[in-house]
């Protein structure tokens, strides 16, 4: 229990950091892309009489840069996901430069970029890389962060729809199925019996979170649940036909989807 509580914890902490996972194929493949554009623009800003020349050079260097920068962020992302997002822009913007700063230093001392470095010293080589690399790191930041943000605020609005949805069932529908309960305690205790256990089942799904997500198999039996008991006062003006033989009974939606739906359709079709 302990463990399945960590890891939900952890779970959480890693949604709120705003920095995607660089441990994930497609967004090393998204960091190799642009490192390999950025080369392009630094050889077409540069000229030169040999420019493909240089630009396998060039590429080499960032793409050293670029690879290690997204392994460590790799590495320190579960370090990074327990602090604050501002505290995480400001540590990932340091990784970055120290990063850029260590593979300059081992190109400038290897030499296997002499072409990059000719008519350099030392100290220009270095505050150059670091000067680029500031600004593009942050660059990227602000933009990774602007996107969790967006991407946070759709989420917030997505769940308050659901919600909203959700609490459609309490306020209208409790005192016409207590009032056909009540009809039926006497009359067809085990009709009545079933009425409370599916207006148990409605209610006790209300109380979920909007976030957690069911089976559409157990959203169907709770739907049924539903109209059985709309049936109590209906009768048999509420004819229902299902036609769900082809669909993916195991595929997981939010809970309460298809309620409002039937509700509408109750009110609006059959009570009329």
């Amino acid at each position: 229990m302990g463990q399945a509580s960590s890891a939900s914890k952890a779970r959480e902490q890693q949604e709120t950091l705003f920095l995607p996972s660089f441990c994930d194929i497609r967004m090393v493949f998204a960091v190799v892309v642009i490192a390999e554009l950025l080369a392009f623009v630094l050889v077409l800003a540069n000229g030169g009489t040999d420019p493909w020349s240089r630009l396998g050079l060039v590429s080499v260097f960032l793409q050293w840069i670029a690879l290690s920068s997204a392994a460590v962020l790799c590495l320190a992302r579960p370090m990074l996901a327990r602090i604050s997002n501002t505290a995480a822009a400001l540590t990932s913007y340091l990784l970055l430069l120290l990063t850029t700063a260590v593979v300059s230093e081992l190109a400038f001392q290897l030499g296997g970029l002499s072409d990059l470095m000719r008519n350099t010293d030392h100290a220009d080589f270095l505050f150059r890389n670091l000067g680029i690399s500031a600004i593009l790191s942050a660059l990227v930041l602000r933009y990774l962060y602007v996107q969790h943000q967006w991407r946070h605020q759709i989420q917030a609005e997505a769940q308050a729809r659901v919600q909203a949805l959700q609490a459609r069932i309490r306020p209208h529908f409790l005192f016409n199925s207590m009032n056909s309960i009540a009809a039926l305690t006497r009359s067809d205790p085990a009709t009545a019996e079933q009425a409370v256990q599916d207006l148990a089942d409605l209610f006790r799904v209300s109380l979920r979170q909007a976030a957690d997500r069911v089976m559409l198999e157990e959203e169907l039996e709770l739907a049924r649940g539903y109209l059985r008991l709309e049936s109590l006062r209906l009768g048999e003006r509420l004819r229902i036909g299902w036609d769900i033989d082809r669909l993916p009974r195991k595929r997981l939606i939010p809970s309460l989807i298809l309620q409002p739906l039937l509700e509408n359709a109750v009110y609006h079709g059959v009570e009329p």
